[in-house]
């Protein structure tokens, strides 16, 4: 498999992030983990956290879903998941770094969709559009209107993510959409909430986990790296420090402070497991436009889609 160097920061996140997660706790899974009562909360037990997120998640999906297209579908897990439980997955991720991943995973039993969601044209062809933690990278109004237009009759949308509360300030961590507009959005789209959770108090605790990694590895380790850097290289330390000076004091805020907590998520954010069906007297949706191929660049389009999850083509 060709291997994709990250494109920017947020992939070269991303991919930091896997490996941390892979070497310290054995575990591909990029989203928060669900945190039952019987299960302490430790770096040790991480996994089993995003394994029950995971599990729990794919237990909304109802059997009658026959095909799925999971948006954002991280390293492939979710997807993996629900294949097992007999539906037809398609994946959509406009990052090379974990498409190629989800890729290795998955093989060439899902169709992978290398772009963003916004750019992705289709048929109306599925019972459920899937969002797990990539709901807030895309415009609320955009997400839901696209999502809605890929559906068959009868669809739904399944959103599992966090939103910002009605707190005022900026806190420690960003992201999100605001809750306040999710009913706006909805009713502009022609949507209603079926079946709603709050999951903050269960997801919550991972931030726990990542306090401790901050405690006992990211912060000293960061404090020896600047440590060592401005004893054999002190005029470039300074200069970096003075031109980086707003960057690095938004990082140790973001990062190293100890603001990233549980009971700071929970002030902050709110964690909602949202089934989202078409209201009955909504209008049709507008479809998003279907790039139709010319003669016999049919089966060429199949045949990498199928080609690029195995690693054998890449873009």
């Amino acid at each position: 498999m060709t291997r994709h160097p990250p494109s920017d920061s947020r992939e070269l996140g991303l991919e930091l992030g896997l490996l941390a997660l892979h070497s310290f706790a054995g575990t591909d899974e990029l989203h928060y983990g669900y945190w039952d009562d019987d299960l302490v909360v430790s770096l040790d037990n991480i996994a089993k956290a995003q394994a029950r997120y995971t599990e729990r998640l794919a237990a909304c999906v109802p059997a009658s879903a026959e095909r799925i297209l999971d948006v954002g579908c991280g390293a492939g897990v979710v997807a993996e998941q629900l294949v097992a439980r007999g539906h037809a997955v398609e994946c959509v991720s406009p990052s090379d770094v974990l498409a190629d991943r989800a890729g290795a995973r998955l093989g060439n039993r899902v169709p992978m969709h290398r772009c963003r969601f916004q750019d992705l044209a289709v048929e109306p062809r599925f019972d459920l559009v899937l969002f797990s933690e990539s709901f807030q990278y895309i415009p609320m109004a955009t997400a839901l209107q696209r999502a809605r237009a890929m559906l068959r009759p009868g669809g739904r949308i399944l959103v599992c993510d966090f939103f910002r509360t009605a707190v005022a300030g900026r806190g420690p961590m960003g992201g999100g959409h605001p809750y306040a507009a999710l009913h706006p959005a909805l009713d502009a789209q022609g949507l209603c909430i079926r079946r709603e959770e709050d999951w903050t108090d269960r997801v919550a605790p991972t931030l726990a986990v990542y306090e401790r990694l901050r405690q006992e590895l990211i912060g000293p380790a960061a404090e020896v790296l600047y440590g060592y850097a401005r004893s054999r290289h002190p005029w470039v330390s300074a200069l970096a420090a003075r031109l980086m000076r707003r960057k690095l004091e938004r990082c140790q805020r973001k990062y190293l402070s100890g603001e990233r907590n549980p009971d700071a998520f929970r002030h902050w954010k709110t964690y909602r497991l949202l089934e989202l069906v078409p209201t009955a007297d909504a209008p049709e949706p507008v479809h998003p436009a279907v790039n139709r191929a010319p003669p016999g660049e049919g089966l060429k389009a199949w045949a990498k889609t199928v080609a690029l999850p195995l690693g054998l083509c890449v873009a």
